[in-house]
């Protein structure tokens, strides 16, 4: 369960990624991976419905082969040793619902560490028929040792899925043009609000020649945070 993509696996033993940090010599051979050196996983359910996750990894520095503009060879760093740590909190409350935790963090020697956090929560009433759910997860990421950057980002989601006759929900994502969770989450871009409005008209019950029938309305747009 890995609410917004902070924790995205296969960051860990991903692809060496600092080509553009060789000092202008030409890339002639790079490991397809970065080694995964140690690595510990525990997972487990109490008997009070708290869910619990934690993964800790190191993994290996990697040096490609380059050489320089007068064909000499040498190797050089492509990929720091570095270490992640995520950790996973879940608890049941109420009638099938949920409020959960989550950090992560992702250490490269020589660079600032990246760090996430946040706060999830799936609330259901009525039976299910109604929900509400969210998440508000900060970042803390940079480049080089000093460089810092902060950034939010918040899902809310208030919806009718049960029920006979009619469904409705509203949507809201925003994301902080400094909310950055790629170094252990999975994000396809910051920097964007998006809203959304559904509502729909239905009936379950078969009908004449129909088992169910709908009608839907839909309202969807998104803007960056200067408009």
């Amino acid at each position: 369960d890995t609410p917004m993509g902070l924790f995205y696996s296969r960051r860990i033993g991903r692809a060496p990624s600092g080509e553009e940090d060789l000092r202008g010599g030409l890339l002639l051979d790079k490991p397809r991976a970065t080694s995964i050196q140690t690595a510990g996983k525990m997972s487990g359910r109490t008997t009070s419905g708290l869910t619990i996750g934690a993964i800790s990894a190191l993994t290996a520095q990697e040096r490609a082969i380059v050489a320089d503009s007068l064909g000499t060879r040498y190797s050089d760093i492509i990929e720091p040793q570095a270490t992640y740590n995520v950790l996973r909190l879940k608890q049941d409350i109420l009638k099938n619902s949920f409020i959960g935790l989550m950090a992560t963090n992702a250490a490269r020697q020589g660079e600032s560490p990246a760090t996430t956090g946040g706060v999830d929560w799936r609330l259901n009433f009525k039976d299910n028929m109604y929900n509400f759910r969210g998440q508000v997860a900060v970042s803390r990421t940079g480049q080089g040792r000093t460089s810092r950057e902060t950034g939010v980002g918040t899902e809310l989601s208030f919806s009718k899925g049960g029920g006979d006759h009619f469904g409705f929900g509203l949507n809201y994502e925003g994301l902080s043009p400094d909310f950055n969770i790629n170094d252990l989450g999975f994000l396809r871009r910051s920097d964007i609000h998006t809203g959304q409005a559904w509502f729909n008209i239905r009936g379950n019950n078969p009908w004449r020649f129909t088992r169910r029938r709908f009608i839907n309305f839909n309202s969807r747009g998104s803007w960056n945070f200067k408009g």
